[in-house]
């Protein structure tokens, strides 16, 4: 019979919130639970979770295969270097960065260690029942004891940091756009009402155009929207490379 993977975690945070704890099989899997700051703090998420159980140290996390990260992403430059100087061997071990915006790149000390290291998140608003991963292949066998008996399927990326871009400019980006174009229908005098009906019936029309036309249908070149993902999120990348070579 081949052998249950067991799991440990590094936390920080309002993790009931956390897509993490929503995980169908991680009461069942989860063992040690190490708090960034404290052992207050992991009792308090272990509490939270209702799986696991509260950790002094990082020392117990040596005995488990996987290890999830799941904090605010503040938090994992500090957390990872505090990892990556313990004793603990982490050859081997898998260790599975929980967060939307930061790639494996952000937990690199680790893989030096020898650690399988990956980022996963959920795929909110593109689908609802997948999971995205990027980083070690391996490392995604890890996820199957945590959705086991779901309707979850896991989705590798090839590249994390235009997925993000793609999702910040379908949403954040977009939505001030829309927010410009309503201020200026506004501004030329239209009806409060009529400019709000004007924006959403504009923004339906373009949508709808785009999807009909397909890939035909852009104004950019791949060469282009590349360019305007760089441009429009430059500071989130600079702020990774510095995050990075700070942990070097």
């Amino acid at each position: 019979m081949k052998r249950r993977l067991t799991y440990g975690m590094v936390a920080a945070g309002n993790l009931s919130l956390n897509w993490v704890a929503r995980l169908p099989g991680l009461p069942e899997c989860l063992g040690p639970v190490k708090g960034t700051s404290s052992f207050r703090v992991a009792s308090r998420l272990v509490n939270s979770l209702g799986a696991g159980f509260a950790v002094k140290d990082y020392d117990p996390l040596g005995d488990v295969d996987v290890v999830l990260m799941v904090m605010p992403d503040a938090a994992v430059m500090e957390a990872c270097r505090a990892m990556a100087a313990t004793r603990v061997d982490w050859t081997g071990r898998t260790i599975l960065l929980c967060s939307v915006a930061l790639d494996a790149s952000f937990i690199e000390p680790l893989r030096r260690r020898g650690a399988l290291t990956a980022s996963v998140f959920p795929a909110e608003g593109v689908e609802e029942n997948a999971l995205l991963f990027h980083g070690c292949r391996e490392a995604a066998k890890a996820l199957k004891p945590l959705i086991a008996g779901a309707q979850v399927r896991v989705v590798e990326l090839a590249d994390k940091g235009q997925y993000v871009d793609g999702h910040r400019i379908a949403t954040s980006v977009v939505t001030g756009v829309i927010a410009t174009a309503h201020e200026c229908l506004l501004a030329s005098g239209l009806e409060p009402a009529l400019a709000l009906a004007g924006v959403d019936q504009l923004v339906r029309r373009t949508l709808q155009g785009y999807i009909k036309a397909g890939r035909r249908g852009r104004l950019l070149d791949s060469d282009g929207i590349a360019h305007l993902g760089r441009v429009l999120f430059k500071e989130i990348s600079e702020d990774g490379k510095a995050r990075a070579a700070a942990s070097e």
